[in-house]
């Protein structure tokens, strides 16, 4: 069977979308897209899993428009300078758009040889000062956060990983089935009624699910292995 890799970069704008390449694409998040509006870049995760029931890629990752792994063989653009946690990096909106065409570029040889050696590529994650479920109470919803911690006891992590990762299918297909049962529990009960954050009015499950995400990931028991983050925070069209 040939060894396939498939790289998404969730996108929600209607073009300048990630160019075309032979392991990486963009996978473009509508308003409609299932399963809803309220979980925004979680829609890619769901939509991929749903897509490649019967012949799926070997291999799958998912960055974010403004946020790519950087890969082993590739070079950090020459105005890249420290972001806000370790690990993170960041560079001009110019530097980062010639950093998305070397992407189309790469062949993945490079990252199939890490994939070989760990179950998950992931970026560092984003460290917090205390659990993760104090933070989300302090910074989102004290609410939403309880109905976290009731799904998701015993676990507990005090860091955040965001949605950019590579791993093979069968990780993720087991990641998006205990994803799936965690979802369904939240979906109804997280409302966001409590927060005064408008960007988490609008898409509270999107940062739920992604501390979901951190913590399904931390008490996984998989072999990960970190890979830089290099971000872009100028505003693209």
């Amino acid at each position: 069977m040939t060894c396939r890799l498939k790289i998404w970069v969730i996108d929600h704008r209607k073009d300048d979308h990630q160019p075309y390449g032979s392991i990486i694409d963009a996978w473009q998040v509508d308003d409609d897209a299932p399963p809803g509006p309220r979980y925004a870049d979680y829609c890619a995760l769901y939509g991929v899993w749903g897509a490649f029931t019967d012949d799926p890629p070997t291999y799958v990752g998912f960055m974010g428009y403004r946020k790519y792994l950087v890969l082993p063989d590739m070079k950090f653009p020459a105005d890249t300078v420290p972001a806000h946690a370790p690990g993170w990096w960041k560079c001009s909106l110019g530097s980062f758009n010639v950093f998305r065409e070397e992407y189309a570029k790469n062949d993945g040889a490079a990252l199939l040889s890490l994939l070989a050696q760990h179950d998950v590529l992931v970026a560092p994650p984003f460290p917090l000062d205390c659990s993760i479920y104090e933070d989300f109470a302090r910074s989102r919803s004290r609410q939403d956060a309880w109905m976290l911690q009731r799904v998701c006891t015993p676990w507990d992590a005090n860091q955040i990983y965001p949605y950019l990762f590579m791993t093979r299918w069968e990780v993720f297909n087991r990641a998006m089935r205990d994803l799936e049962a965690m979802r369904v529990e939240l979906n109804d009960d997280c409302t966001a009624e409590d927060s005064e954050d408008d960007e988490y009015q609008r898409r509270p499950m999107a940062y739920v699910m992604e501390r979901a995400w951190s913590l399904w990931l931390e008490h996984s028991g998989l072999s990960i292995h970190t890979l830089p983050l290099l971000h872009c925070w100028e505003k693209q069209p």
